[in-house]
């Protein structure tokens, strides 16, 4: 099991805000209505990494998901967060069911993703310790949308202002070597400001 957790968007525009806000926020906080979710609309969704045999079952898993090959906040295990409980989904038909199942167990939470963990409310910028970024669909999409490296910039600026370690999300086992390594600013790439992100 990863000893940080992850928390994954799939947009940089997101990853800007939730830097910029100061803290990951939960839909409620946000002033979202958009229901149907495990994490409901009090608690922020993190993975925590587990053994890569148990992600070669059939599990819905977050990190494939949500964090590979896909932008994310590492947070520090300080954070006060809850492991939840799996809950098969493939063996419900009507999300109507879920939503009761979960109102009868509110003193547990739940997830449909094996490796989801959750935090009340919000997560302080105090909590993240680096950023995760997809070097390669930077570089292709920076090919089609020069606005999309400006925000790169963004964001490695912010980066340094706070002192947080950026690492590649298409590499493998870039979770184990980032936690194994994670004195380093870079883990086996540079970043250039001509071209994009290269080796």
């Amino acid at each position: 099991m990863s000893k940080y957790f992850y928390h994954g968007t799939l947009e940089i525009d997101t990853l800007i805000k939730i830097l910029l806000s100061g803290s990951i926020k939960s839909r409620r906080l946000l002033n979202y209505d958009i229901p149907g979710y495990f994490n409901t609309e009090d608690y922020v969704s993190l993975c925590r990494k587990i053994d890569d045999l148990t992600y070669y079952d059939e599990y819905r898993n977050s990190f494939e998901s949500f964090i590979e090959n896909n932008f994310c906040l590492i947070i520090s295990n300080e954070v006060n967060a809850i492991k939840t409980e799996y809950y098969d989904s493939s063996k419900t038909i009507l999300w109507t069911e879920i939503v009761n199942f979960l109102h009868e167990h509110e003193d547990v939470r739940y997830s449909d993703l094996i490796d989801e963990w959750q935090v009340k409310d919000e997560i302080s910028l105090k909590y993240i310790i680096g950023i995760g970024l997809p070097f390669t669909k930077i570089n292709m999409e920076c090919l089609k949308d020069n606005s999309l490296f400006d925000k790169v910039i963004i964001v490695l600026l912010i980066a340094r202002c706070l002192g947080l370690k950026v690492i590649n999300t298409e590499e493998d086992n870039f979770i184990e070597k980032f936690e194994k390594c994670n004195n380093e600013v870079l883990l086996g790439k540079s970043l250039v400001y001509k071209g994009g992100l290269s080796e």
